[in-house]
């Protein structure tokens, strides 16, 4: 998590959706708040922020489904945001 927390701020589009979808990923899997607690210590507010108006639609779609995982009350409240495919 410490890893990936910086790439989420990375100046290279690829590697901010990778590292916002892999943190996404980790909240999907873990079972328990704690990780979630640590989670929310070790990304600011203002990096979360940033994120969700990030100018790449992949980055600020993660965020969102980033930020729904960490405030789910239970496992059933978290899930995997996908982007609806283009009509």
């Amino acid at each position: 998590m410490k890893q990936l927390v910086p790439l989420a701020g990375s100046m290279v589009p690829e590697l901010r959706a990778g590292a916002v979808r892999a943190l996404t990923h980790l909240t999907i899997k873990c079972e328990d708040a704690a990780t979630r607690q640590a989670l929310l210590r070790e990304l600011p507010w203002s990096a979360m922020r940033a994120l969700l108006g990030d100018c790449e639609p992949e980055v600020a779609i993660e965020a969102a489904s980033l930020l729904q995982n960490l405030f789910a009350a239970s496992s059933e409240g978290i899930q995997e945001v996908r982007p609806h495919p283009s009509v």
